[in-house]
């Protein structure tokens, strides 16, 4: 026998099979199954091998094509001597991994949905709504 339940925290769909004591996020990609074992729950969370390295290429393309592009025409051609601005293309080139990284790490992140990035993502959403309301409330006063 199966149930469906929400969570107003996470806003997930979860499935519960009572039977074998399962509970199931039905909403997210991968699903993360979560297993009762008569004290305490223990996560079992099956891969699905083909996104998991489509995700992993993903990331390596992303960080490694523009970063090549722009950091190595700045060592293949290396600005005239005397200018003001030598070092300019290999700033450029070293904030484009940088950043091309975190976006490369967001995407893992979502990916593995890790607890702690979980948890500041429903905080900050929460936050978000306070403010709202908040500055609807006042306005709405006035």
């Amino acid at each position: 026998m199966m149930e469906t339940l929400s969570c107003s925290f996470c806003r997930h769909i979860f499935s519960a099979d009572l039977s074998r004591q399962t509970l199931r996020v039905e909403d997210t990609l991968p699903k993360s199954i979560w297993i009762w074992h008569r004290d305490r729950w223990t996560t079992e969370t099956p891969r699905d091998s083909d996104l998991t390295y489509l995700v992993w290429f993903t990331s390596a393309f992303l960080i490694i094509i523009p970063a090549s592009m722009i950091g190595l025409p700045a060592y293949v051609f290396p600005p005239i001597g005397g200018l003001q601005l030598n070092s300019f293309s290999i700033v450029w080139g070293e904030m484009t991994l940088g950043i091309h990284g975190l976006i490369a790490a967001w995407l893992l992140v979502e990916h593995y949905q890790l607890p702690t990035y979980v948890a500041a993502k429903i905080t900050i959403d929460r936050t978000i709504e306070q403010l709202k309301d908040r500055i609807k409330n006042q306005f709405s006063m006035q």
